[in-house]
């Protein structure tokens, strides 16, 4: 599927400053986190060094930036991406290759995400691969630039949906979870947009046309009031309220342990291997057991790849590729007062 037609120009990313200590003398380097001095750091951590713990943003200091934490008082995020599918639908460009690797502009798809996902500060990405499992593994190895990359194997690809494969990746969960699927090209202020939100469990959606399909919800203000996959959407539907799902989540990491993965093995253990993972968050939603906000595209860029046609359609929104990590933008002090799942 191909969605989103507005072109976003951010200001230039500020440049890096070099050394072992940034501008207030404190360690690049702080509880195992490696933080960015250009950053900056809010009034609130700056009087209590290191402040690394969750905590919401009326209690820090940078109140009127667009992201409204510094990089210190936000929660440690890591991601887990979804890429074990073998894309039957862009054959012949999938014969050799998982979807993921299919070229855009000449690089693979799946390296703009974790460009993006390095870019705006996460250490830790958990890919579940399993069709040519060996061509992404070779492409990226286990490292890029300063985050890590861990793969977990799904052997039954071929007669399993991505329920499974996230199952797989349960034991990897150490901290909130951004879970991606492999087949997105998005501008990377998303990446930053939903990284940056609150609460249990928050989707990426965007306005619902009529050119859409796939899983919507149905919005109550910033919340999802239901989640209907496509398979429950009749002729007649009413879409009034409905918000197109991006295939982009972000789960903290109680809800991921406590309820999330539970939900998930109770769908496993039944034997429902064939589902996807949005029909377990549904029945959450339904039950009331989770409370899934609602994370806005806002006009930026996305494209989900299925078929040739949507590939030409991705390059044609993109001629040069998503935006650069240079020309992201993330807040400080400074700043502050100026479609196929994957499986």
């Amino acid at each position: 599927m191909f969605f989103g037609d507005t072109e976003l120009v951010q200001p230039p990313r500020p440049e890096r400053k070099k050394g072992l200590e940034n501008t207030r003398g404190w360690p690049v380097q702080v509880a195992g986190r490696e933080l960015e001095p250009w950053l900056g750091f809010c009034t609130s951590a700056e009087a209590m060094p290191p402040r690394v713990t969750d905590v919401s943003s009326s209690a820090c200091s940078v109140q009127s930036g667009r992201y409204g934490r510094c990089q210190l008082c936000r929660p440690a995020v890591q991601a887990i991406i979804l890429a074990a599918g073998q894309g039957t639908r862009l054959q012949p460009l999938t014969s050799q290759q998982p979807k993921c690797m299919v070229p855009v502009h000449g690089r693979p798809l799946l390296g703009y995400m974790l460009e993006a996902l390095e870019a705006v500060g996460v250490k830790r990405t958990v890919l579940v691969v399993g069709y040519r499992a060996d061509r992404i593994r070779a492409a990226f190895g286990t490292r890029l630039d300063r985050m890590q990359l861990d793969y977990v194997a799904n052997p039954d690809f071929a007669t399993t949906n991505n329920i499974y494969s996230l199952w797989l990746a349960r034991e990897h969960v150490e901290s909130d979870v951004l879970l991606l699927e492999s087949d997105l090209l998005l501008d990377y202020g998303i990446f930053e947009d939903i990284s940056d939100t609150e609460g249990p469990a928050t989707a990426l959606v965007d306005e619902y046309r009529n050119f859409m399909d796939g899983t919507v919800v149905v919005a109550q203000g910033t919340v999802a009031e239901r989640m209907v996959l496509k398979r429950d959407q009749p002729p007649g539907f009413d879409y009034s309220r409905a918000q197109k799902t991006v295939n982009v989540y972000r789960f903290s990491r109680d809800f991921s342990v406590d309820t999330y993965f539970p939900a998930l093995g109770q769908y496993v253990a039944a034997g429902r291997n064939d589902q996807y993972y949005e029909a377990v968050l549904a029945d959450l939603v339904k039950s009331g057991a989770a409370s899934l906000g609602l994370c806005q595209v806002g006009g930026r860029r996305w494209a989900e790849i299925d078929d040739v046609d949507d590939l030409r359609a991705a390059e044609r929104l993109f001629p040069q590729g998503p935006t650069t990590p240079e020309k992201v933008t993330l807040a400080s002090p400074a700043s502050a007062s100026e479609g196929e799942s994957a499986r």
